[in-house]
């Protein structure tokens, strides 16, 4: 008998939902473009479990740790934290089902349940390891790589997700051995898989990607502002700086007083300016700083500073260039530095953290940042203008002390009234650029040091027939003469800056000994 349309979608309707195994593909290597994020999920899910013992005054504040151990030889990876842990009766639960984390999504970082596969899609095997308090055995979760590689090459595509976890995972117990402390949580991958940068196993590139995105502290060390900066956020529930170290070093924030942008070339954070972002009832939506410098150009990629980065519970949500379609001009994201925490919860960030969930709020905060990126653009041109205006001023000022340098020797009256009419003129153009402009104090002395060469050039009477050696040219015939300055020329021309340097050396042998003297001196 031949079945209607209606009674086929009938029979759909009344199926439950199949879900593929090919959703373990989306969420761990589908997940994330850079390998490098896999520490962020891990260390985002230790600082929530420390939160909650302190909380549970399982764990006294300022006491939780995260530590990250690479081994190279073993190609290996440990992430470990002094939380609470999971307990044995909810472990299975926790570490095996998708998508249905326990947190609460308010105060705490992650709540969607999916980060922790992460590494799933890097490594052969992933192991969760916990203990709770109180509690004697260790439990041991592992999802099996290599496993579900053979898998997806002889299952049917149809297989169910579930189905394809039961095959792939195992739990157990064990008895806790000297490294295992009285609760912890640790993240274990084994036989990491090597790409063509190897990130993943890394400690220098893994150290420069949590010092930007991790919620470590500042480097007090090297930058002076971080205990001001500390009291100002301290207000914010998800602020908090951990002791995360990667094969025991520890990390910190990348902010330092001094920005080497070069090795010829460096700027200042001379001070700080900070902003709160509010709600359209007035309520603290976000804090942020801005750093105050000379913005003399967008910061390289290897000053690991650069860029107003936006945090989520003092984690990193995007990148230094997140907020460059506020700005004017893309380029001036990365001539600024800064932060933004995030103080209403109300505005999630996504499953990747490479950005935000629609939300009115979030919607408030992107009118508030366009206003900020509006304001940093008009700091950088105006920086660039000044720069610019700056070095054309230093360049004119160079050519007018090149020309009174070379101005020490006069045909005569007329010729030296010429060369002192044309650096007034120079020197006058310059005089309402120098009154309405803050330049740094050197530019100004090089001005008024120009000013007080043009009184002595006004005073000086060092005149060519005045110093002429009369008596040698008496015994040279005109003819002779001629050919002498023409031989001079011809050896001195490409030996010489100028013009005035070729006729000083041309006219120095007919001079008399105090002239020659006079010019040595001046030279």
């Amino acid at each position: 008998m031949v079945r209607t349309l209606f009674e086929e979608v009938a029979e759909v309707q009344q199926k439950a939902p199949f879900i593929g195994y090919q959703i373990l593909d989306i969420i761990t290597s589908g997940m994330y473009d850079d390998p490098l994020m896999i520490y962020r999920e891990y260390i985002q899910n230790a600082v929530d479990s420390i939160d909650i013992a302190v909380q549970e005054r399982e764990l006294p504040s300022g006491e939780g740790r995260i530590s990250i151990l690479i081994s190279g030889l073993h190609r290996s990876v440990s992430i470990e934290d002094n939380g609470g842990g999971i307990p044995e009766s909810s472990a299975k639960r926790v570490l095996l089902d998708l998508g249905c984390s326990p947190k609460d999504g308010s105060a705490q970082r992650g709540f969607r349940g999916i980060g922790r596969l992460g590494g799933l899609a890097y490594c052969d095997l992933l192991r969760f390891e916990t203990r709770s308090l109180d509690e004697k055995a260790v439990t041991v979760v592992e999802w099996n790589k290599k496993c579900l590689d053979d898998l997806s090459k002889r299952t049917n595509r149809k297989t169910s997700l579930v189905d394809i976890i039961k095959n792939i995972t195992r739990i157990f117990s064990r008895k806790p051995n000297e490294k295992d402390p009285e609760h912890f949580f640790r993240v274990q991958m084994e036989n990491v898989q090597k790409f063509h940068s190897d990130k993943l196993m890394n400690t220098k590139m893994i150290r420069e990607y949590l010092s930007q995105v991790a919620p470590v502290p500042y480097d007090s060390a090297k930058f002076s502002f971080a205990e001001r900066l500390d009291k100002y956020f301290s207000v914010i529930s998800g602020y908090k700086g951990y002791n995360v170290t990667i094969n025991g070093e520890r990390i910190l924030r990348p902010y330092s007083n001094r920005i080497q942008i070069s090795d010829g070339a460096t700027d200042e954070i001379e001070n700080i300016e900070c902003f709160e972002f509010t709600t359209t009832d007035g309520k603290p939506l976000a804090l942020g700083w801005y750093a105050k410098t000379n913005f003399k150009a967008s910061l390289p990629l290897h000053v690991t500073m650069r860029g107003i980065r936006v945090r989520h519970g003092n984690l990193e949500v995007g990148d230094e260039y997140f907020l460059s379609p506020f700005f004017k001009e893309r380029r001036f994201a990365t001539w600024n530095i800064g932060e933004i925490q995030l103080y209403d919860h109300k505005i999630k960030p996504n499953a990747r953290r490479d950005g935000f969930e629609q939300t009115p709020e979030y919607e408030r905060f992107l009118e508030q940042t366009t206003l900020l990126g509006r304001q940093l653009s008009t700091f950088c041109r105006r920086y660039s203008t000044e720069r610019s205006l700056k070095q054309k001023v230093e360049n004119r000022l160079e050519d007018i002390n090149r020309l009174l340098n070379e101005s020490n020797l006069f045909i005569d009256k007329d010729h030296r009234q010429n060369v002192i009419n044309l650096v007034k003129q120079e020197l006058d153009k310059l005089s309402p650029v120098m009154k309405n402009r803050n330049f740094q104090k050197n530019v100004s002395y090089k001005y008024e040091e120009l000013e007080s060469k043009l009184k002595q050039l006004e005073e000086s009477s060092f005149f060519v027939d005045k110093y002429l050696d009369g008596r040698s040219l008496r015994h040279i015939e005109k003819r002779e003469i001629v050919q002498k300055l023409i031989k001079l020329v011809l050896n001195e021309y490409d030996r010489s800056s100028s013009a005035y340097d070729l006729i000083q050396k041309v006219l120095t042998p007919f001079l008399k000994p105090i002239a020659k003297n006079t010019l040595n001196t001046i030279h």
